[in-house]
């Protein structure tokens, strides 16, 4: 059984007509349920002599910060950065996990941090955008395919320690 409860809450405030500050935040509380339930005489000899039952939950709770600035230098040109943690849930692996196939029965959350400014344009009253941002993202235990070992096309999730995008 899975479900998630999740509340919003975003904060502006403009100064001198031109700065504007934002601040949100996303509370969440989830949990993610499931699992492999097997038996059987190959099962038992690769799980010395046990049945199989990898049911579990992962259950999450947290907070996701955002931050922003813009400035905008008239109705057309405007510079802002922006600050932002975001998440993606960890799981129960369909896959059972023995003791000998190297398949594990979670995988955790993911979670990351987002950094960019950004230069935004309006040109042709309004017809045309053109907008440049840089940005960063670092990301922690991010959530990958992986095929299970001896298996084809069957494949499970699992986590890689940290991962890091940047470009423009």
């Amino acid at each position: 059984k899975s479900w998630e409860h999740a509340a919003f809450l975003n904060l502006s405030y403009t100064l001198w007509h031109k700065l504007e500050l934002e601040a949100g935040s996303r509370f969440y509380e989830a949990s993610v349920g499931g699992g492999y339930i097997a038996s059987g005489l190959l099962l038992m000899a690769e799980n010395n002599g046990s049945d199989l039952d990898t049911e579990a939950v992962v259950k999450e709770k947290g907070i996701c910060p955002k931050f922003s600035a813009t400035w905008r230098f008239n109705r057309d040109i405007s510079l802002y950065a922006a600050a932002a943690k975001g998440f993606q849930f960890g799981g129960v692996n369909d896959l059972p996990s023995t003791a000998t196939n190297g398949i594990p029965a979670t995988y955790k959350s993911a979670s990351l941090w987002n950094y960019e400014v950004g230069l935004r344009t309006n040109w042709l009253h309004n017809t045309l955008h053109a907008d440049v941002t840089p940005y960063y993202i670092r990301w922690k235990n991010p959530v990958i395919s992986q095929i299970a070992p001896g298996v084809v096309g069957i494949g499970y999730s699992d986590n890689v320690g940290a991962a890091v995008s940047r470009g423009v």
